[in-house]
C-alpha cells in the first residue's frame, strides 16, 4: 500500500494507524507461495509485525 501523508504526521502515528489496518484486514495479510510447483495462499497472523518502508522521493516523481 502506498500512502501520502502530510508532513505533521508523526512516525509513530503512521506505524499504529497501519498496524490497526493489518490486524483488522486480512486481505492485507494474505501472502502467495508456491509449493510443490502449485500456488497456495496463506496469511500472517494478525500479531505478525508490520513493515514500512519510508520512501521520501521516489525517481521521475513530482514532488511539490
Amino acid at each position: 500500500m502506498l500512502l501520502e501523508v502530510p508532513a505533521a504526521v508523526s512516525a509513530a502515528d503512521l506505524e499504529r494507524a497501519a498496524a490497526a489496518l493489518w490486524r483488522h484486514h486480512d486481505a492485507l495479510r494474505a501472502r502467495f507461495v508456491r509449493r510443490a510447483g502449485q500456488w497456495e495462499q496463506e496469511w500472517a497472523p494478525p500479531e505478525a509485525p508490520v513493515e514500512l518502508l519510508e520512501v521520501e522521493e521516489l525517481p521521475g516523481a513530482e514532488v511539490e
